[in-house]
Protein backbone atom coordinates (compact mmCIF):
# COMPACT_ATOMS: atom_id res chain seq x y z
CA UNK A 1 0.00 0.00 0.00
CA UNK A 2 3.10 2.78 1.63
CA UNK A 3 4.32 2.10 -2.98
CA UNK A 4 0.94 3.09 -3.93
CA UNK A 5 1.18 6.20 -1.67
CA UNK A 6 4.45 7.05 -3.41
CA UNK A 7 3.78 6.24 -6.84
CA UNK A 8 0.94 8.66 -6.56
CA UNK A 9 2.72 11.45 -4.80
CA UNK A 10 5.88 11.10 -7.15
CA UNK A 11 3.24 11.32 -10.25
CA UNK A 12 3.62 15.48 -10.27
CA UNK A 13 -0.29 15.79 -11.03
CA UNK A 14 0.72 14.70 -14.89
CA UNK A 15 -1.82 11.84 -14.21
CA UNK A 16 -4.60 11.67 -12.40
CA UNK A 17 -5.63 8.31 -10.67
CA UNK A 18 -9.32 7.18 -9.56
CA UNK A 19 -9.74 5.11 -6.39
CA UNK A 20 -10.54 2.03 -8.40
CA UNK A 21 -7.10 2.71 -9.94
CA UNK A 22 -5.23 2.57 -6.90
CA UNK A 23 -7.34 -0.55 -5.95
CA UNK A 24 -6.56 -2.55 -9.06
CA UNK A 25 -2.97 -1.93 -8.52
CA UNK A 26 -3.20 -2.79 -4.87
CA UNK A 27 -5.12 -6.27 -6.02
CA UNK A 28 -2.98 -6.96 -9.42
CA UNK A 29 0.33 -6.45 -7.24
CA UNK A 30 -0.62 -9.88 -5.27
CA UNK A 31 -2.92 -11.54 -7.52
CA UNK A 32 -2.37 -15.39 -7.74
CA UNK A 33 -1.10 -16.50 -11.18
CA UNK A 34 -2.01 -19.39 -12.92
CA UNK A 35 -0.20 -22.51 -13.36
CA UNK A 36 1.41 -23.45 -16.92
CA UNK A 37 1.35 -27.34 -17.48
CA UNK A 38 3.12 -28.69 -20.09
CA UNK A 39 0.37 -31.68 -21.99
CA UNK A 40 3.02 -32.78 -24.65
CA UNK A 41 5.79 -32.21 -27.12
CA UNK A 42 5.04 -31.44 -30.80
CA UNK A 43 7.96 -31.30 -33.08
CA UNK A 44 9.47 -27.98 -31.94
CA UNK A 45 7.15 -27.05 -29.74
CA UNK A 46 5.45 -27.70 -26.38
CA UNK A 47 1.23 -28.13 -26.18
CA UNK A 48 0.44 -25.96 -23.62
CA UNK A 49 -2.39 -25.27 -21.38
CA UNK A 50 -3.02 -22.35 -18.93
CA UNK A 51 -6.13 -22.00 -17.23
CA UNK A 52 -8.89 -22.42 -19.62
CA UNK A 53 -6.72 -22.06 -23.03
CA UNK A 54 -4.32 -24.67 -24.80
CA UNK A 55 -1.19 -23.18 -27.18
CA UNK A 56 1.43 -24.17 -29.23
CA UNK A 57 4.31 -22.78 -27.42
CA UNK A 58 8.07 -23.42 -29.10
CA UNK A 59 9.79 -25.69 -27.14
CA UNK A 60 13.36 -23.31 -27.07
CA UNK A 61 11.64 -20.53 -25.48
CA UNK A 62 11.27 -19.73 -21.59
CA UNK A 63 7.02 -19.94 -21.14
CA UNK A 64 7.92 -17.98 -17.54
CA UNK A 65 6.00 -14.76 -18.59
CA UNK A 66 3.01 -16.76 -20.14
CA UNK A 67 1.05 -16.37 -16.24
CA UNK A 68 1.50 -12.82 -16.31
CA UNK A 69 0.60 -12.87 -19.71
CA UNK A 70 -2.83 -14.55 -19.28
CA UNK A 71 -3.79 -12.69 -16.40
CA UNK A 72 -3.45 -9.49 -18.61
CA UNK A 73 -5.72 -10.50 -21.22
CA UNK A 74 -8.26 -13.02 -18.75
CA UNK A 75 -8.48 -11.40 -15.55
CA UNK A 76 -11.75 -10.14 -14.64
CA UNK A 77 -12.14 -6.60 -15.92
CA UNK A 78 -13.11 -4.79 -12.76
CA UNK A 79 -9.76 -6.04 -10.81
CA UNK A 80 -7.34 -6.19 -13.94
CA UNK A 81 -5.40 -2.68 -14.74
CA UNK A 82 -4.39 -4.19 -18.29
CA UNK A 83 -7.51 -5.78 -19.16
CA UNK A 84 -8.80 -5.53 -22.98
CA UNK A 85 -12.08 -6.54 -22.26
CA UNK A 86 -13.48 -2.63 -22.53
CA UNK A 87 -17.07 -2.77 -21.59
CA UNK A 88 -18.05 0.24 -24.13
CA UNK A 89 -17.00 -2.18 -26.56
CA UNK A 90 -20.37 -3.75 -28.33
CA UNK A 91 -18.35 -6.86 -29.34
CA UNK A 92 -21.87 -8.05 -31.02
CA UNK A 93 -20.56 -5.43 -33.69
CA UNK A 94 -16.98 -6.31 -33.86
CA UNK A 95 -16.27 -7.30 -37.53
CA UNK A 96 -12.14 -7.84 -37.04
CA UNK A 97 -9.50 -7.73 -34.88
CA UNK A 98 -5.43 -6.71 -35.35
CA UNK A 99 -3.77 -8.23 -32.66
CA UNK A 100 -0.38 -6.06 -32.53
CA UNK A 101 2.65 -7.73 -30.73
CA UNK A 102 1.14 -10.89 -30.68
CA UNK A 103 3.99 -13.05 -29.12
CA UNK A 104 2.01 -15.86 -27.33
CA UNK A 105 -1.84 -15.50 -28.85
CA UNK A 106 -3.46 -14.81 -25.91
CA UNK A 107 -5.35 -11.97 -26.73
CA UNK A 108 -5.89 -13.27 -30.68
CA UNK A 109 -7.50 -16.12 -28.50
CA UNK A 110 -9.39 -13.56 -26.84
CA UNK A 111 -10.64 -11.93 -29.65
CA UNK A 112 -11.42 -15.20 -31.06
CA UNK A 113 -13.71 -16.25 -27.88
CA UNK A 114 -16.04 -12.98 -28.50
CA UNK A 115 -16.99 -13.95 -32.20
CA UNK A 116 -14.38 -11.61 -33.89
CA UNK A 117 -14.10 -13.95 -37.05
CA UNK A 118 -11.31 -12.10 -38.41
CA UNK A 119 -8.25 -11.83 -37.06
CA UNK A 120 -4.89 -10.74 -37.95
CA UNK A 121 -1.80 -11.04 -35.80
CA UNK A 122 1.64 -8.84 -36.70
CA UNK A 123 4.53 -10.87 -34.70
CA UNK A 124 8.16 -10.04 -36.04
CA UNK A 125 9.50 -13.07 -33.92
CA UNK A 126 9.16 -16.68 -36.40
CA UNK A 127 8.92 -18.97 -34.00
CA UNK A 128 6.04 -17.41 -32.39
CA UNK A 129 4.58 -16.77 -35.88
CA UNK A 130 4.62 -20.42 -36.33
CA UNK A 131 3.47 -21.50 -33.40
CA UNK A 132 0.45 -19.17 -33.45
CA UNK A 133 -0.79 -20.86 -36.86
CA UNK A 134 -0.25 -23.98 -34.89
CA UNK A 135 -2.61 -22.89 -32.33
CA UNK A 136 -5.04 -21.56 -34.32
CA UNK A 137 -5.08 -24.52 -37.22
CA UNK A 138 -5.74 -27.21 -34.32
CA UNK A 139 -8.24 -25.31 -31.73
CA UNK A 140 -9.95 -22.74 -33.93
CA UNK A 141 -10.04 -24.02 -37.02
CA UNK A 142 -13.21 -21.73 -37.99
CA UNK A 143 -11.85 -18.08 -38.07
CA UNK A 144 -10.45 -16.49 -40.38
CA UNK A 145 -6.72 -15.92 -38.78
CA UNK A 146 -3.70 -14.94 -40.21
CA UNK A 147 -0.24 -14.09 -39.46
CA UNK A 148 1.84 -11.38 -40.97
CA UNK A 149 5.80 -11.98 -39.91
CA UNK A 150 7.16 -7.89 -39.07
CA UNK A 151 6.29 -5.11 -36.54
CA UNK A 152 4.19 -1.97 -36.44
CA UNK A 153 5.96 1.34 -37.10
CA UNK A 154 5.52 4.82 -38.34
CA UNK A 155 6.97 3.77 -41.63
CA UNK A 156 8.03 0.39 -43.86
CA UNK A 157 11.41 -0.22 -42.98
CA UNK A 158 13.59 -2.75 -41.97
CA UNK A 159 15.13 -2.51 -38.45
CA UNK A 160 17.00 -4.64 -35.72
CA UNK A 161 14.86 -6.37 -33.54
CA UNK A 162 16.23 -7.48 -29.76
CA UNK A 163 15.35 -10.88 -28.16
CA UNK A 164 15.80 -13.24 -25.66
CA UNK A 165 14.71 -16.87 -25.23
CA UNK A 166 14.46 -16.63 -21.41
CA UNK A 167 12.18 -13.17 -22.02
CA UNK A 168 10.95 -13.11 -25.34
CA UNK A 169 7.62 -11.35 -24.93
CA UNK A 170 10.11 -8.47 -24.53
CA UNK A 171 11.26 -8.30 -27.68
CA UNK A 172 11.73 -4.31 -28.64
CA UNK A 173 13.53 -2.08 -31.80
CA UNK A 174 17.01 -1.40 -30.95
CA UNK A 175 20.15 0.47 -32.23
CA UNK A 176 22.46 -2.88 -31.16
CA UNK A 177 23.47 -5.40 -33.32
CA UNK A 178 23.79 -8.29 -30.61
CA UNK A 179 21.15 -10.81 -30.34
CA UNK A 180 18.98 -9.04 -32.50
CA UNK A 181 16.75 -10.12 -35.87
CA UNK A 182 16.10 -7.91 -38.57
CA UNK A 183 12.35 -7.51 -39.59
CA UNK A 184 10.37 -5.58 -41.86
CA UNK A 185 8.19 -2.79 -40.25
CA UNK A 186 4.70 -2.55 -41.58
CA UNK A 187 2.58 0.51 -41.20
CA UNK A 188 -1.29 -0.13 -40.02
CA UNK A 189 -2.26 2.08 -43.21
CA UNK A 190 -0.70 -0.25 -44.96
CA UNK A 191 -2.39 -3.13 -43.46
CA UNK A 192 -5.28 -1.97 -44.11
CA UNK A 193 -5.07 -1.84 -47.55
CA UNK A 194 -2.99 -5.63 -47.83
CA UNK A 195 -5.61 -6.93 -45.98
CA UNK A 196 -8.57 -4.72 -47.58
CA UNK A 197 -10.45 -3.63 -44.64
CA UNK A 198 -12.64 -0.96 -45.29
CA UNK A 199 -14.64 -0.47 -42.73
CA UNK A 200 -13.98 0.91 -39.04
CA UNK A 201 -16.06 -1.89 -37.55
CA UNK A 202 -12.62 -3.75 -35.89
CA UNK A 203 -10.62 -3.50 -32.88
CA UNK A 204 -6.81 -2.96 -32.92
CA UNK A 205 -4.67 -3.80 -30.06
CA UNK A 206 -0.96 -2.71 -29.27
CA UNK A 207 1.37 -3.85 -26.96
CA UNK A 208 4.54 -3.34 -28.42
CA UNK A 209 7.62 -2.38 -26.23
CA UNK A 210 7.36 1.06 -26.51
CA UNK A 211 7.05 1.25 -29.95
CA UNK A 212 3.08 2.47 -29.79
CA UNK A 213 3.71 6.07 -30.61
CA UNK A 214 5.50 5.25 -34.07
CA UNK A 215 2.47 2.51 -34.49
CA UNK A 216 -0.81 5.35 -34.43
CA UNK A 217 1.90 7.84 -36.48
CA UNK A 218 1.78 5.00 -39.07
CA UNK A 219 -2.07 4.96 -38.56
CA UNK A 220 -3.15 8.38 -38.99
CA UNK A 221 -5.14 7.40 -42.20
CA UNK A 222 -6.76 4.60 -40.33
CA UNK A 223 -8.07 6.80 -37.57
CA UNK A 224 -9.20 9.38 -39.70
CA UNK A 225 -11.06 7.25 -41.77
CA UNK A 226 -12.28 4.61 -40.09
CA UNK A 227 -12.14 5.25 -36.24
CA UNK A 228 -11.58 1.81 -35.02
CA UNK A 229 -11.50 1.13 -31.76
CA UNK A 230 -8.01 1.46 -30.28
CA UNK A 231 -6.91 -1.20 -26.72
CA UNK A 232 -2.73 0.28 -26.34
CA UNK A 233 -0.72 -0.44 -23.60
CA UNK A 234 0.84 2.80 -22.35
CA UNK A 235 3.00 1.90 -19.44
CA UNK A 236 6.14 1.47 -21.56
CA UNK A 237 7.41 4.94 -20.64
CA UNK A 238 6.14 7.88 -18.34
CA UNK A 239 4.25 10.28 -21.04
CA UNK A 240 3.45 7.09 -23.41
CA UNK A 241 0.10 8.05 -22.45
CA UNK A 242 -0.08 11.51 -22.48
CA UNK A 243 1.82 11.33 -26.36
CA UNK A 244 -0.61 8.50 -27.96
CA UNK A 245 -3.19 10.09 -27.03
CA UNK A 246 -2.19 13.35 -28.56
CA UNK A 247 -1.16 11.33 -31.42
CA UNK A 248 -4.64 9.84 -31.51
CA UNK A 249 -6.47 13.20 -31.28
CA UNK A 250 -4.72 14.91 -33.80
CA UNK A 251 -5.60 12.41 -36.51
CA UNK A 252 -9.09 12.18 -35.23
CA UNK A 253 -11.04 14.45 -32.69
CA UNK A 254 -14.16 12.32 -32.64
CA UNK A 255 -11.78 9.95 -30.53
CA UNK A 256 -13.57 9.54 -26.80
CA UNK A 257 -10.24 8.84 -24.93
CA UNK A 258 -9.79 7.07 -20.97
CA UNK A 259 -6.88 6.20 -19.18
CA UNK A 260 -6.89 2.83 -16.53
CA UNK A 261 -4.72 1.44 -13.95
CA UNK A 262 -1.47 2.07 -12.46
CA UNK A 263 1.87 1.06 -13.54
CA UNK A 264 4.30 1.44 -10.65
CA UNK A 265 5.68 -1.39 -9.75
CA UNK A 266 9.17 -0.64 -9.39
CA UNK A 267 11.02 1.78 -6.73
CA UNK A 268 11.14 5.45 -7.36
CA UNK A 269 9.22 4.39 -10.39
CA UNK A 270 6.50 7.17 -10.75
CA UNK A 271 2.75 5.81 -11.50
CA UNK A 272 1.70 5.84 -15.23
CA UNK A 273 -1.26 4.67 -16.97
CA UNK A 274 -1.34 1.01 -18.15
CA UNK A 275 -3.92 1.06 -21.01
CA UNK A 276 -5.70 3.76 -23.52
CA UNK A 277 -8.59 2.72 -24.62
CA UNK A 278 -10.19 4.96 -27.31
CA UNK A 279 -13.18 4.84 -29.03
Amino acid sequence: MLNIIMSYLRNKNVYKFSPKDMFMHFYSSGVKLPKVYEVTKKNNYFLLKIGDEQLYWPSKFSYIDLPWLYSEIFDNFNLNPHSYNFPSIDFENINWAIDGGACEGFFSIFAQNANINKIIAIEPISELKDSLVETFNNFYPDREFKVILGALGEKEEKLNISFSANNIAESKFTDNTNNTREVDVYTLDKIFNMEDIKDGSGIIKMDIEGAEMDALKGAVNVMKKYKPILLVAVYHSYMNAIECRDIIKQANPEYKIEFRGIHSYYKNEPGRPMMLYAY
